[in-house]
């Protein structure tokens, strides 16, 4: 494990229960620094995200990744991010004293990103969400979807903090369009919340899910992630500049985001259909 980050297996208290967790937390900290509460895709262990955990502790993020109850449930995968936010604020957390209460954030892949949509406009202590495949509008997901499959749902959660969206660049179905990943951008979009949506080229959904030291677009999906929190957590203005970067890294924008279906930005005024083509 990288030697920058402490890393602790535990169990954390649950609705009566307990569920398996993975504390991240940057080894020689001394000021507060955010905490995130992260979740696994729908059935996967806590190690499928693990380059998440490690990357942003080495960041300055403390970050607890928590198991669910059940691989299969909205609801259970919902009450582990609450849980982690529980933990990460609690006296359990070995962490505690450079843990920031009052600047959390929210991160998941695919089953997990979507319960998240519950979470942030449920728990108040959520200053900021990461959805990795995809951002939706309700967490039985949309036409976003990973596979550009789903309906219009119903009803639709209420977008409460700045959310970005990640997405690979997959679609199943023919008639797809190029703005077909923004769905939940545009939503958030309406409700004058920041927001942010890309989509990487020649990736599928197990980018964000593949354990292990990290790929080239897990270090491009860590690289906006952290951006991301240090804007909203840290309140890192230069993070803005990150953001809208013409190049990730030594990699061009043009071989980070897909050609096929466009990323988009709209927050601290700036707003841009297509970061792929530049913005103004």
């Amino acid at each position: 494990m990288d030697a920058g980050v402490d890393v602790i297996d535990l169990m954390i208290p649950s609705s009566g229960s307990s569920l398996a967790a993975r504390l991240f937390a940057p080894v020689g900290a001394t000021a507060p620094v955010p905490g995130v509460s992260l979740l696994p895709g729908g059935g996967a262990g806590i190690s499928s995200v693990e380059w998440a955990g490690v990357g942003l502790a080495r960041s300055g993020y403390v970050v607890v990744i928590t198991q669910p109850s059940s691989g299969g449930s909205l609801a259970a995968y919902h009450q582990a991010a609450v849980s982690g936010l529980d933990f990460l604020v609690s006296q359990a957390n070995p962490a505690r004293a450079i843990t920031n209460a009052n600047a959390l954030g929210v991160a998941g892949w695919s089953l997990g990103a979507r319960a998240l949509v519950r979470t942030q406009e449920e728990d108040p202590r959520v200053k900021a969400f990461v959805a990795w495949d995809n951002l939706a509008t309700f967490e039985t997901g949309d036409l976003g979807a990973p596979n550009c499959t789903g309906s219009i749902p119903m009803q639709r959660r209420t977008p409460r903090v700045p959310a970005m969206g990640q997405a690979s660049d997959f679609c199943g179905p023919p008639g797809a369009t190029p703005d077909s990943k923004k769905v939940a951008f545009e939503w958030w979009r309406m409700n004058q919340q920041p927001t942010m949506q890309v989509v990487f080229a020649q990736s599928n959904h197990f980018v964000w899910g593949t354990p292990g030291a990290g790929t080239p677009r897990q270090a491009f999906a860590l690289a906006y992630s952290t951006a991301w929190f240090d804007r909203w957590l840290k309140g890192d203005l230069t993070a803005t500049a990150r953001l809208l970067n013409r190049s990730i890294g030594q990699t061009p924008i043009a071989d980070v985001l897909s050609a096929t279906y466009r990323s988009a930005v709209s927050f601290d005024g700036v707003f841009c259909a297509d970061l792929r083509q530049g913005c103004p």
